[in-house]
């Protein structure tokens, strides 16, 4: 069985394809609860940001290759990963603080808004090493990209964004 996870406002956003190509969404509250039902998954493909910078490490590799493949106009959808302690920060002030002096790079307010999301998937990973193995992060537009063999023309919240992102999964999935 294979998984794709983007957080959402109830929780977790789940689309499962088991072997007999058979598509199932779901919704779950928190990503234990999503990891109990989907532990036993081939591969779950999550859009949060896994393995936070920090250290000597102030850009993740992942991040600036997904923003060379995507070019100068779609690269930022690949919003710059916070560190650790940032995300185990209380308040927005003191996570821009910390990342700031640990990665010399402030942080969003897009990003301070999906902390809970990626403190919950950091908490799983680094405390469950069967979660470690199977949970990767992957980024929709690099995902697209991949299936189409090209950057997408319209973003994803337009009409045109919508058409052009169901028709690459038809022609793969058909």
């Amino acid at each position: 069985m294979y998984i794709g996870i983007d957080g959402c406002k109830a929780g977790w956003f789940v689309v499962s394809l088991d072997d007999k190509d058979e598509f199932k969404i779901d919704i779950f509250s928190n990503i234990h609860a999503l990891w109990d039902t989907y532990s036993c998954s081939s591969s779950i493909l999550i859009d949060i940001p896994i393995g936070l910078p920090g250290g000597n490490i102030t850009n993740r590799k992942c991040d600036l290759g997904a923003r060379k493949i995507l070019g100068p106009k779609k690269g930022s959808c690949v919003f710059p990963a916070p560190c650790r302690p940032a995300v185990y920060a209380n308040d927005y002030r003191k996570a821009n603080n910390l990342n700031r002096k640990i990665i010399g790079k402030g942080l969003s307010y897009q990003v301070w808004n999906i902390i809970p999301k990626i403190r919950e998937t950091d908490k799983l990973v680094t405390d469950n090493s069967n979660a470690h193995k199977v949970i990767r992060e992957s980024h929709p537009e690099i995902c697209f990209w991949s299936m189409a063999g090209k950057v997408m023309t319209y973003s994803k919240k337009t009409a045109g964004g919508i058409r052009e992102r169901l028709k690459i999964l038809k022609s793969v999935y058909s």
